[in-house]
Formats: structure tokens, C-alpha cells, sequence
């Protein structure tokens, strides 16, 4: 394969996987409430937490493909 034909594999995989996870955010997962005002009423501020976020959203997408990929098999009866 010529580095031409790989590069553009690897942009059609990366569009295809981007565009699963844009459906996969947009119908199932929607809206993560990580704190609210009432919690943290002057917000993340300058805490630094970006990382504690990153790894929730990252948890919580992971889950859900988990989750959809088990629950898409039909038993063989």
C-alpha cells in the first residue's frame, strides 16, 4: 500500500469512528452532569480539574460502547 492509499484509509477509519461517537454522544449520552451550581457554585475555577473531567467523559463513553456492544448480539437459538 502506497503512503497515499494509507493516509487516506487512515482519514476514512478516523472520519467513520468520529462519526460514530458524534451519534453515540448526540442519541444515548447526551448531557453529564459533573457538578452542579449548587455543589460548586463558582465552577471548576482555577482547581485544575480538566483531567478529572477528561476521565469521567472518557469513563462514561467507553461504558456506553461497552454496553451497546454487549447488548447488540441476538442468542442463537
Amino acid at each position: 500500500m502506497t503512503r497515499e492509499a494509507n493516509i487516506k484509509q487512515i482519514g476514512e477509519e478516523r472520519q467513520l469512528l468520529e462519526d460514530n461517537l458524534n451519534t453515540l454522544i448526540k442519541d444515548r449520552i447526551q448531557y453529564i452532569p459533573i457538578a452542579s451550581t449548587e455543589l460548586m457554585p463558582y465552577g471548576w475555577r482555577k482547581s485544575a480539574k480538566e483531567r478529572t473531567v477528561w476521565r469521567i467523559v472518557g469513563e462514561v463513553i467507553s461504558q456506553n460502547i461497552l454496553y451497546a456492544y454487549e447488548n447488540s448480539f441476538v442468542p442463537i437459538t
